[in-house]
């Protein structure tokens, strides 16, 4: 066979995806001499496309050496370099792709990649810069998505923190107009040409006393670039005229996931006599949990980042609801708010803010963590189910001792379990309070998986303390397995609450080891799950009203061993009212059945 038909085999095996059975015949045309960027590209692409990272940097390298400026070898390189963890050198070769293309469609590709990596590694500031300087050849939408998905979460102090919110907000207000006047988009054709779904304004979310507004607005942009896509809006099965009513579940986590955790028993233990479920996969990763999950559903659809395909499939399930599980999290859930698949369709507190979507009809909450300041910042009808809303597994823990040498036994020793990302800076104050008021306290956090962030939020504490001794007392725990987390419950004096973003999931298993959590009642839901738990359990008095109460609260717990141990016991005794509570699971049926009719 000649080098040219050997050349057009290669191409045949490429295009069809046959990597496999592609390596060892190039390979054999290098042993033959036969080098060309051609053959260490396609050889590379192989073992790109078969997750053989680091084979692929080999022979994408070896081009450079023949043509250091070759545009798709650096393409390559740097989506290599990003699956090994090498940040650093994935952002030297997406920079030297980008100055080097000149084609449209593979710029877009190469800087929706290099943007996503930026975002994910919480490099906001580079990635300003990056859109910045090709600004004049981005399209209008594909701008929009990427301005408004970077928020960077290492706030320094409480100005650069509204700063950041400042500048969303502007982003969204100045392209009100502009989405109306300009018609150059390009998001439809990446979704055609890469899969690629446009990020969330998920971060945002987070700081925002009450994002109802801004996402309203940005939901309303949204809307109007997917005008463009071609694709019908709206689309109205009538309800309840199936035999059972239809109930899909759409989520991109249906695995081992604090999401998942809270909901799936929502899929397993609703009524199969009167409803039919089905899994509308966004994209999960595949595991037990989701094998559990989706053996409790009529059908799991599978969604294949192919918009107009995933649409017109979902539709013609004629579903009477659809439930989005991961709200705000799921970048294929944002873009799917924009159009109606289903008669009714619901969102969740799993992330737990408005939609901000006009196509997503119902929130649905627990009756215990609302009150008349939260009920008011939904674009949706709030839905209060029964009790806490969910039936929640209790945790199983294996005491493992050595857990306990975190922990220093002449302290008080108190334990937050939230993300560092969740605290604003208005509670600083509040910690370093505790701190100058009791030298008896050590104050615990969970270290953050971000560069530095840990200790810019030590910091951030530390310019209110009355002693600068007494940020020794402010200590991280390392990231963890479950167990291991289940542990440092364990050994810890109490709880205390992140006052902007109450514990959710964390605050269930700590209940579980019958461990008091102290906490503040809100103005949003995100600020009042454990509100909602410890009335569930009569345990008010650890509930508290105001910054000044929540600091009397630790403070007095702190004085008393007493307490604590009353509070454990009285925790002991009604705890099991949280979890398993198959009122939750009626409350949910009667409610989706009285919308059906």
């Amino acid at each position: 066979m000649s080098l040219e038909k050997k050349l057009q085999e290669i191409l045949f095996l490429i295009n069809h995806h046959r990597y496999k059975e592609l390596i060892p015949k190039i390979h054999e045309l290098l042993k033959k001499k036969y080098k060309s960027i051609q053959l260490y590209g396609n050889l590379g692409l192989c073992y790109l496309n078969l997750q053989k990272n680091y084979l692929a940097i080999k022979y994408f390298l070896r081009i450079k050496k023949i043509d250091n400026n070759n545009i798709r070898a650096n393409h390559n390189l740097g989506l290599a370099y990003s699956r090994i963890g090498k940040i650093d050198d994935a952002i030297t070769h997406y920079n030297q792709s980008l100055e080097q293309i000149k084609e449209d469609p593979f710029f877009y590709i190469t800087l929706t990649q290099y943007l996503e990596l930026l975002i994910t590694n919480h490099k906001s500031e580079l990635a300003e810069k990056i859109i910045k300087k090709y600004e004049n050849k981005i399209p209008i939408d594909l701008k929009f998505f990427f301005d408004t998905a970077l928020f960077d979460i290492k706030f320094q102090d409480n100005k650069s923190l509204i700063g950041n919110i400042k500048k969303i907000e502007d982003i969204i207000e100045n392209y009100q107009d502009k989405i109306d006047e300009n018609k150059k988009f390009i998001t439809y054709d990446l979704n055609k040409l890469t899969n690629f779904i446009p990020p969330t304004i998920f971060s945002t979310t987070f700081y925002l006393d009450n994002p109802k507004n801004l996402l309203e607005r940005y939901y309303k942009i949204f809307n109007k670039i997917t005008d463009n896509y071609n694709i019908p809006k709206l689309f109205s099965p009538p309800i309840s005229k199936n035999k059972k009513i239809k109930i899909g579940f759409a989520s991109s986590i249906f695995r081992k996931h604090t999401i998942t955790k809270l909901y799936k028993n929502w899929i397993i233990k609703l009524d199969k006599d009167r409803f039919d479920i089905y899994i509308i996969d966004l994209n999960s990763e595949i595991d037990k949990t989701y094998d559990e999950i989706t053996n409790n559903a009529i059908e799991t659809i599978r969604t294949n980042k192919n918009l107009e395909e995933n649409i017109s499939y979902i539709r013609s399930k004629k579903l009477d609801y659809i439930i989005y599980l991961d709200n705000h999290i799921s970048r294929e859930a944002s873009l799917l708010y924009n159009f109606r698949l289903s008669s009714k369709q619901a969102v969740t507190w799993g992330h737990p803010v408005t939609s901000g979507s006009k196509h997503i009809d119902f929130f649905l909450t627990s009756e215990l963590m609302e009150n008349s300041f939260s009920e008011k910042k939904y674009t949706e009808k709030l839905i209060k189910l029964k009790n806490i809303s969910i039936n929640y597994e209790k945790p199983n823990i294996k005491i493992d001792n050595k857990i306990k040498n975190y922990f220093d036994d002449n302290f008080i020793n108190i334990l937050n379990l939230q993300s560092l990302h969740k605290f604003q800076p208005y509670e600083d104050k509040v910690y370093a309070e505790i701190l100058n008021k009791n030298s008896k306290i050590i104050l615990y956090f969970i270290e953050s998986g971000i560069k530095n962030h840990s200790q810019i939020f030590k910091s951030r504490i530390c310019q209110f303390l009355t002693n600068k001794n007494f940020q020794e007392r402010i200590k991280f725990l390392p990231r963890c397995d479950n167990n291991t987390f289940y542990n440092y419950i364990n050994f810890s004096s109490y709880i205390f609450d992140c006052l902007s973003w109450s514990g959710g999931n964390t605050h269930l298993e700590a209940l579980a080891f019958d461990k008091p959590i102290i906490t503040m009642e809100g103005k949003s839901l995100k600020q009042n799950h454990t509100f909602g738990f410890l009335r569930r359990i009569n345990q008010k008095n650890l509930i508290t009203h105001s910054e000044k109460e929540f600091i009397g609260k630790i403070l007095e717990f702190s004085k008393s061993n007493n307490m604590i141990e009353d509070s454990k016991e009285e925790i002991s005794k009604n705890k099991n009212l949280l979890f398993q509570d198959m009122d939750c699971i009626k409350s949910l049926e009667n409610n989706l059945i009285n919308f059906a009719f």
